[in-house]
């Protein structure tokens, strides 16, 4: 795992985590890690070779991932078994019911299993080598991505992330991103502030998640690690008789440090991209 090395400068991390109760186990979350964009994370948006990322990822390796991956199939079936049941029609302009079924994860997902994928993309960019042989989740990402560049907004929006700042709150002015596909709330609703630290995030590229998966009033918004945020400010606010502290985040731009990763796409140049998504 020590070919081909590429070297990043000292990442420095913030993690923001929550504890939930699965099948009567609690199990830690981690939700949110904000990021130096120069992180090493898989945030490749397939700029320039889509096609061809269709055909390498999908339907083979797509269904050798599902095959391998137990809790990602279970995941799929109980999305399969609502839009059955549900008559939920719902697919993505331009895409196919593999990418529904790809968003339908974060919802319908296990604790451990978003673990396990959001470290995947978190950390197996090291390398060419490592992504290549130990990121067992990409067809994934692209379905992922790529539903997130077909469902592009055409607006910012305001969302948030409520369960709690754990670490050290990043500088003023900063840039961070996220370290991989990221679930969020649409609003401020029926959340305990007090005390707490919270992200209060404007961001340009997201997916309503409840307008995908026909469940309108789920409140759930994804982001992506390819969105690098500015830290705008950290403000201390009282609501309710509740105080707490607000880290707001505002969108800076769209940031791939790798772009359509070889060895896949041997006959597509690699760039990094970076470029605002929508004036602001």
């Amino acid at each position: 795992l020590q070919e081909n090395p590429i070297f990043f400068p000292k990442t420095t991390v913030f993690c923001i985590c929550r504890k939930l109760r699965v099948d009567s186990t609690i199990v830690s979350l981690s939700d949110v890690k904000l990021l130096d964009p120069t992180s090493p994370v898989i945030d490749d948006q397939y700029d320039g070779c889509r096609k061809e990322a269709m055909e390498k990822f999908t339907p083979d390796l797509l269904k050798e991932e599902l095959g391998k991956s137990e809790k990602l199939q279970k995941a799929w079936k109980k999305w399969e078994a609502w839009r059955t049941s549900s008559n939920c029609t719902s697919q993505i302009p331009g895409g196919t019911e593999d990418h529904t079924s790809a968003l339908s994860i974060y919802h319908y997902g296990d604790t451990e299993f978003l673990n396990e994928l959001n470290n995947a993309v978190e950390t197996m960019m090291v390398n060419v080598t490592t992504y290549e042989k130990d990121f067992h989740f990409k067809a994934l990402h692209f379905l992922l991505m790529d539903s997130m560049m077909l469902l592009k907004p055409k607006e910012c929006r305001e969302v948030y992330f409520t369960k709690g700042f754990k670490g050290k709150a990043p500088e003023i002015n900063s840039k961070v991103r996220l370290a991989s596909f990221t679930v969020v709330d649409s609003d401020l609703d029926f959340t305990d502030l007090d005390d707490v630290t919270i992200l209060k995030i404007k961001t340009c590229f997201y997916v309503n998640l409840g307008d995908q998966l026909c469940l309108r009033k789920l409140g759930e918004i994804l982001l992506s690690p390819a969105e690098v945020f500015t830290v705008e400010r950290i403000d201390k606010k009282t609501a309710n008789d509740d105080d707490y502290t607000e880290v707001v985040l505002s969108h800076s731009d769209l940031q791939s440090n790798h772009n359509c990763v070889i060895p896949f796409f041997t006959n597509i140049h690699i760039k990094t991209i970076g470029k605002p998504l929508i004036p602001r």
